[in-house]
Formats: structure tokens, C-alpha cells, sequence
């Protein structure tokens, strides 16, 4: 526990943070950072501590394990300048569902914090890695990429990709804003469509989605 406590105090005092800046930055409750700063948390919770890390802008294994084994002296410096980005999950069913992350001590996919707060529009505690697992929108995107998600977008005005729950997993389509008129009063609709022909397109009222957010950036291995 004092491993935690001193790691987090020195990467606080790096950023120059206090407890309730850090606090809202990685949207937890101020207590959560005090009771771990004072000894009282013996088990902080992990999702919670993933959003701390990426507040401070480093691993979560930077907080938890000795500094030297995180190259305090040559390769950590280097994690300091990295952004890494938990991945998109889905937790909870119906009016308790919730968009979740899911972090490991090694996260695959670190960004250079000067470019991506460069490249993107969103701060990165919005951001969210998502595995693109079927073909719906071939050939945009492909089966094994691996895009961004900006949760804080999640309206699909302008129209573009997003990521959306249907009720049993992650989907992703393209979506816009379409006016139907029914019985003389006009509806605002979306648009539900996939790049891959063979998928049917459709429409549902906005109030029927549940948009989790906007792709901005994909990556894949070129073969």
C-alpha cells in the first residue's frame, strides 16, 4: 500500500495536483484520492484507479508497483509523455446498463500524449479502444481493427460512425439524421446503416438508440 501512496504523491506532485484536481480529472469522488493518500483505502477499486493513471497520464502499473521496475531511471520516463487508453465495455443490463473500461497492467495501446492531444478534439478520459470483431462495415472497417471511441459525442449530428449498444453487445454503424413525417407530424428518425452491402439498413427514432459514441481514429496491421 505505501508503494501506492508514494507513487501517486510523486506523480500528484509532477503535474503539480492536488487531491481534488486529480479528483476531477479522473471523475471520482475526492475521498476516493484522500482515504488512498492517508492509508485508509486497503483495496481502492481498480476501474477507479485505471481513470487516476490516465488522469496522471501513465500506466496503472506506475501507481501500484515499485517505481524501479517501472524504469524509474529510463524507459518510465518515457511512459510519462504516453496516454494509455482502457478499452470500451458495456456493463449491466437495461436502465442499469453502463458504459464500463476495462484496463490491464499493460495496456496495449499507448499514444504519445503530444500527438493525440494534438490529432484529437476530446480529452482522453473520453477516449475508449474498441476491438472490431465482425464485417458490418467492411470495407471502412475492418474485422481485428482497432478504433477510438469519443464517448462524449454520442449524437449524430454531423452524421459518421458510432459505436452503439443494441441490447446485447457493441455495435457499430453508420448513423444519420433523417425527418420522417407520420400522421401529419414530422419525426426526427435515424438512419441505420452498414458499408457492408449485405447488411440491410434501417430506421428507429432517436429516442430508441443507445449511441455510446463517435469513432474518430482506427488502426490495423497492413498484410
Amino acid at each position: 500500500m505505501s508503494t501506492l501512496i508514494n507513487n501517486l504523491k510523486a506523480h500528484m506532485a509532477r503535474l503539480e495536483l492536488n487531491a481534488r484536481e486529480l479528483a476531477k480529472r479522473a471523475d471520482v469522488k475526492p475521498s476516493f484520492i484522500y482515504d488512498i493518500l492517508s492509508g485508509k483505502s486497503a483495496n481502492p477499486s481498480s476501474i477507479k484507479l485505471a481513470r487516476v493513471a490516465q488522469a496522471l497520464r501513465v500506466n496503472l502499473a506506475d501507481l501500484v508497483q515499485p517505481s524501479e521496475a517501472n524504469g524509474a531511471d529510463g524507459g518510465g520516463a518515457a511512459n510519462h509523455n504516453a496516454i494509455h487508453l482502457p478499452y470500451l465495455t458495456v456493463a449491466g443490463k437495461g436502465a442499469q446498463r453502463h458504459v464500463a473500461t476495462k484496463f490491464t497492467y499493460t495496456p496495449p495501446f499507448a499514444f504519445n500524449a503530444t500527438w493525440l492531444q494534438g490529432v484529437m478534439t476530446t480529452e482522453a478520459q473520453y477516449l475508449r479502444i474498441l476491438h472490431i470483431e465482425e464485417d458490418s462495415m467492411h470495407p471502412t472497417l475492418h474485422p481485428n481493427d482497432h478504433v477510438i471511441v469519443d464517448v462524449s459525442r454520442n449524437t449524430p449530428s454531423p452524421p459518421g460512425i458510432f459505436a452503439l449498444f443494441d441490447g446485447h453487445g457493441i455495435i457499430i454503424k453508420r448513423l444519420e439524421y433523417t425527418i420522417e413525417d407520420i400522421n401529419g407530424r414530422q419525426d426526427r428518425l435515424v438512419q441505420i446503416r452498414s458499408d457492408n452491402p449485405h447488411y440491410t439498413s434501417y430506421e428507429k427514432a432517436a429516442s430508441e438508440l443507445d449511441i455510446i459514441g463517435r469513432i474518430v481514429w482506427v488502426g490495423r496491421n497492413l498484410h
